[in-house]
């Protein structure tokens, strides 16, 4: 069994997401959520921890290309 399936890729794109927004939070929004997980994202990538098509595996750029456009600004509001 591969352990970098569609769910545990999901599982460490939700992780640093979440990790990014509690920092973001204990920061008190001086630092962007955004800015954490872009910088969590190049270090799994440069580190080779992440795969190079986590976000493929997951499954996201189908939904996010309908529908993650309305998160985007939500979150830069």
């Amino acid at each position: 069994m591969q352990f970098w399936n569609a769910l545990t890729c999901f599982a460490v794109v939700a992780a640093v997401y979440a990790v990014s927004e509690w920092l973001s939070v204990k920061s008190k929004g001086t630092i962007s959520s955004l800015i954490i997980a872009s910088v969590l994202f190049i270090i799994g990538f440069w580190s080779g921890l992440f795969p190079d098509d986590i976000t493929n595996q997951t499954g996201l750029l189908v939904v996010m290309s309908s529908f993650g456009v309305a998160l985007l600004i939500t979150n830069l509001g």
